[in-house]
């Protein structure tokens, strides 16, 4: 059965429909709305870190490497993620990418909070929350 034939009946998964290039990933650039969430998460970075008394640094949490250093450093020493976890380290360590490299805030089909840079066809799309996880996986913060 040829592919289209077989998406038509039903038979491939969206994992495969997308493994094949059949499906896009659509995103919109990211509303106020949506853009509050990242500095919801710095912000409660921030006053978690700062809720330390002997870090060996001081971070602002406002999308500076020393963002991903202290994520780093929160791993390292076991201390631990503030309520929002993965999720709003996810958002710290995209703030950095949107910061240093000039990535802008785009929101996919289901509402995940994505980065881009370039134009349509020729463009860069991560994904925040799977780096962070991946990191996780293997015992440190993304690079």
């Amino acid at each position: 059965m040829e592919w289209s034939a077989a998406i038509t009946a039903g038979r491939l998964s969206r994992y495969r429909r997308t493994f094949l290039g059949m499906d896009r990933l659509n995103t919109t650039p990211a509303s106020d709305t949506k853009l509050t969430a990242v500095k919801n998460a710095c912000r409660e970075f921030y006053t978690h870190w700062c809720s330390f008394s002997n870090t060996p640094f001081t971070c602002e949490f406002a999308g500076a490497l020393e963002d991903v250093d202290a994520l780093d450093y929160l791993d390292y020493e076991g201390l631990h993620y503030p309520v929002s976890g993965l999720n709003g380290a996810a958002l710290v360590w995209g703030h950095v990418l949107e910061r240093q490299f000039g990535m802008s805030w785009s929101v996919g089909d289901n509402g995940e909070l994505f980065l881009t840079h370039g134009e349509p066809g020729h463009r860069i799309i991560i994904w925040p929350y799977a780096r962070v996880l991946e990191a996780q996986g293997r015992g440190g913060t993304p690079v």
